[in-house]
Parts: structure tokens; sequence; C-alpha cells
């Protein structure tokens, strides 16, 4: 393959797909790590916002849509899934390019790189939000309390400059997957603070039942949709974790994706109902704001919180910087200098922004939510249904093939023979000829078929070999994989998907774009 035909087909050069010519991006993942991984991804900051989706939209009405929420999700990266089986492309970018060429891929990414900026900028004012009382409680009595050292503007570029950016430079997202278990027990621990706490306040008090809400079916319902439909968001980062999955045949890839989304489903609704429980009505967007900051469940809840976005940063962080270095790069590999320069753009652009725009998280909602809604929803169905258009045209036989070798030039049908010509006398002759030339042609052409038939098996098994190592990082060419005819999915599924991610990603414009002019004290 040239070079120009390798880069229009944005195999080899494709920055987000592991380079495979490098042996360190090996597939070494097993499924836990990469379970851990895509859940890290998965769980973040919206964990704190579920209680109060459950006091928004009723405890059972919240499950339901919660469970559903989560179920569009898998079914989202399924498709995903799908989509690469199709194009043979293992990337957001690649798939993307294999749907709507190089304008919408550039669209695509320029999308995910957008909002993943948002995410980690929103992930470093929380950090800064928790980090800060904790420090001031920590100082109240000393001389320091009102000194620098308390001060959010100098606590969040310190704590992520420690924690964070040392953990943004690695190559293979898999170095992640023991941060991504930390992450998964600080939540634990917050998931279990929150549990004991709400256990003990009903121990005390006991279950106030006129209180509790099971069902909503008012405008406030909006208010839980945005945060339920969004808590699965994981999609940007399900091919660089599948890629480094070893045997990644599909019946592994949907075990590592369906553990991430039971995972969610298991800690937001044990958070979700025990939170709710523990402060109904006065639940709050941030459910560790309904602690007092002397509260100690309330210090340890925090101090979980903090660990676990100091380790679900650098997760998101791989994604956004690989989308960033394909925007300005295009199909440069990202490695040495440059790879040093995309991640210290980004990460500086959101720290200054992080402190310099402290509300910045309110305008980040409402681009997450467009953008988020785009990425889980409406993206992957747009793309499988796309690709599976193409992919039944070209299965279509053309009307206009040559048949039995026959020349069906009409001008023959059309025109008379002159009977006067001797085109016929000279045919003859020429029949003769040729037929003398033909035998010698073929004589000829049998010992070249003998000789170049080792040559052709060679190139052939060179050929195969090439292709295998480029859908091997996928698992688009393993013996389990290999099918003559791909098995296609209903496309009124797809498109149940695409008119769920339109509703949903409108709701949560119209809710956000609400919040930010007339902010409710949450």
């Amino acid at each position: 393959m040239s070079e120009e035909e390798s880069q229009k087909s944005g195999k080899q050069t494709d920055p987000l797909l592991p380079d495979k010519n490098n042996k360190k991006c090996e597939q070494s993942s097993t499924i836990w790590g990469a379970s851990f991984t895509l859940s890290n991804t998965l769980l973040g900051a919206a964990t704190l916002s579920v209680p109060y989706a459950f006091r928004a939209g009723g405890m059972i009405m919240s499950i339901i849509i919660m469970i559903c929420s989560g179920a569009l999700s898998f079914y989202s990266m399924h498709l995903l899934v799908k989509s690469t089986e199709i194009c043979k492309r293992a990337s957001y970018k690649g798939v993307s390019e294999a749907a709507f060429h190089k304008k919408g891929s550039i669209a695509v990414v320029a999308t995910i790189c957008l909002f993943i900026f948002g995410v980690v900028t929103t992930y470093f004012c929380f950090i800064a939000d928790l980090v800060t009382p904790i420090f001031r409680q920590a100082l109240h009595d000393t001389s320091y309390a009102d000194s620098f050292l308390t001060d959010r503007r100098f606590l969040m570029p310190v704590t992520v400059l420690i924690t964070v950016f040392p953990l943004s430079f690695f190559k293979q997202i898999t170095k992640l997957n023991f941060p991504s278990f930390l992450v998964i027990l600080a939540l634990m621990f917050v998931m279990i603070q929150t549990v004991v706490h709400s256990v003990d306040h009903m121990a005390k008090h006991g279950i106030e039942s006129s209180k509790i809400k099971y069902f909503s079916f008012h405008s406030e319902i909006l208010l839980a949709i945005p945060i339920l439909s969004l808590a699965f968001l994981c999609q940007f980062n399900v091919f660089t974790v599948l890629n480094e999955l070893k045997n990644n045949t599909p019946r592994r890839k949907h075990i590592v994706i369906l553990n991430a989304i039971l995972s969610g489903i298991f800690f937001y609704t044990l958070i979700g109902i025990f939170g709710y429980l523990n402060f109904y009505d006065n639940t709050k967007g941030d459910i560790l704001n309904n602690y007092p900051d002397d509260d100690v469940s309330a210090i340890i809840g925090r101090i979980g919180m903090i660990v676990a976005l100091i380790f679900s940063s650098p997760v998101v962080f791989y994604a956004g910087k690989e989308s960033l270095h394909s925007l300005i790069f295009k199909d440069k590999k990202m490695e040495g200098k440059t790879a040093i320069g995309v991640a210290f753009f980004l990460f500086a652009c959101s720290v200054i922004l992080a402190i310099f725009v402290p509300d910045v998280v309110g305008i980040f909602t409402v681009t997450g939510s467009i953008g988020g809604n785009l990425i889980v929803y409406i993206l992957p169905s747009l793309f499988y249904l796309k690709l599976r258009s193409d992919h039944l045209k070209k299965q279509k036989p053309t009307n206009f093939s040559v048949q039995n070798g026959s020349d069906t030039n009409p001008l023959k049908e059309i025109l008379p023979e002159d009977p006067f010509s001797d085109e016929k006398s000279n045919d003859e002759t020429d029949e003769n000829r040729n037929e003398n030339e033909n035998e010698i042609q073929s004589e000829n052409e049998n010992e070249n078929e003998n000789e170049n038939e080792n040559e052709n098996k060679n190139d052939n098994e060179d050929k195969d070999e090439n292709k295998n190592q480029d859908l091997d990082d996928f698992g688009l060419h393993s013996k389990k994989n290999i099918q003559t005819d791909i098995k296609l999915e209903n496309p009124i599924y797809s498109w149940i998907l695409l008119i769920y991610g339109i509703v949903s990603g409108i709701i949560c414009c119209i809710e956000s774009v609400k919040d930010l002019i007339h902010p409710v004290t949450k």
C-alpha cells in the first residue's frame, strides 16, 4: 500500500488508533482492567448529582430513567462496535471519516475535543471546591487561616499540578488501570459514607414516608433527565480502551462495556436512594453540600471524591489530548515533544479557565448537554445508519455489467451492415491470424501462470498478514470474527436511539440555559 493510499484509508496514520508498529502499544489490558478504566470514564462528578435527580424525578421514576439510559448507552456502544466491523476502522475519527468523510470527521473530533476540554475544566473546578473547605477547616485555628494557603486560586493549580499532571503523559491508557481501580475504591468509600450517614439518620428519626416522592409527572422531571441521561457517558474512550484489550473479540468487548454500565447502575442506585432518603426535598445538586463543613462524614466523603476526581481526570484527559492532536497535526504521530506540547497546552488552558472563571461550570453545562447527547446517543446511531446504508449499497449487483464477455457497443445494434464492404473477407483472414497468435500467447501465459502462482501466493500472504495486523487492534480479523456477511442490526433501534438523543439534548439544553439565566439554589 502506498503512502497516499494509507493516508486515504486512515489506518496507520490515525492518531486515535494505537500505533501498530510500536511494540509498546500492544494489547495488554485484561477484561477487569479495561472494565475499571471504562467505569472510571463513566463514573465521576455526576455521582454527586444523582440524589438530586432522585429528588426531582421521584425515586422509582428516576431508577426507571436511569436503567433505560444505561441500556441505551450500552446499545450506543454496541453500535460503535458494529460500525467498526463494517468500516474496518477502530477509532472515533476513523469511523466518522468512513461515515461522513474528512470534513464530517473534523466536526466530530472537534466536538469531542471541546466536550472533553469542558469536562476536564469542570473536574478541576470540582477539585478546587472540594479541597478548599478541607484546608480552611484544617487551618482555621492557625495564623494561616486567611492566607493564600486557603485560597481556591492557589490550592487548585497546586493540587492538579502535583497529582493530575504527571499522570497525563502515559502513551497507553492501560497504564491508568490501577488509578482507575483506585477511583472505584474511592467512589465505594463515598457511597458507603452516604449509606452509613443515611442509615444512621433513619435509625434516629425513622423513615418519613410522607416526604418520599416515588413518581414525578410534572416539570421537575425535566431536571432529572439531563443528569441521568448523561450519567453513562464514556463513548469517547470506548475505542481507546477496547483497542488495548487482550484477545478483543466481540464477546469480550461487550463484557467490558456491560461491566461499566452495571457498575454505574450499582453506584448511582445506592447513592441516589440513600442520599435522597437522608435529605428528601432538601437534597442539593451536590450531595456533599448537604453536610456541614466540619462534619466528619462530609470530610471523609470529600477526600474520597477528591481522590476519585484526581484519578478520573487523566483518563478523560487522555482522550482530549488525542483529539486535540488529531485536529492540529492531523496524520502526524503523537510522540516526543509534540505529545508533551499538546498535553501541556490542554492542561494549562483548563487550569487557567478554572482559576479565573470559576462559574465556567454553568457555561459548560450548556455545551456539555449538547455535546454529551451527541457523543452518547446521536453520533453512534448516525454512524451506524450511514455505514449500514453504504454497506447494503455495495452488496447490490450492478445492472450494467458486461455479459459473456461480449462487446456491448450500442452503435453495432443501431447501424446496419454495409453489404458492399470487404469486411467479411478481411475479418476471416484476421480471425485466422488472431487464432495463431492466441495459441502462442496462451502457451506463454500458461508458463507465466505457473511462475507467478508462487509469487502471488507469497504476496497474498504478506497482504493478509498486514491486513490482519491492521484489523486485530480492534479484534476485527480474529478467527472468530471472520465473516463473509456482516450481521446487520435492525435500523429501527438506531432510529429510536437517535430520536431519544435529540429529545434528551433539547431538554438538557433548555434546562441548562434556564439554570444559567436564572440560577436556582440546588
